[in-house]
């Protein structure tokens, strides 16, 4: 049995209801799952990259 997953919420950059707690978190992938279907991306070179968060 598994957990239930937990709440996610995804924001455009230009929103501007936290302007003053967001943070860089560095990452060299990001992985995303939607029901059965898994995604993942990263950078053809493999660099880092920043995700935000708030």
């Amino acid at each position: 049995m598994r957990p239930p997953p937990l709440a996610q919420s995804y924001t455009t950059q230009g929103d501007t209801t936290f302007p003053s707690h967001r943070c860089l978190a560095p990452a060299s992938e990001f992985r995303h799952r939607r029901e059965d279907k898994r995604y993942s991306f990263s950078l053809a070179d493999g660099d880092w990259f920043y995700l935000v968060g708030i």
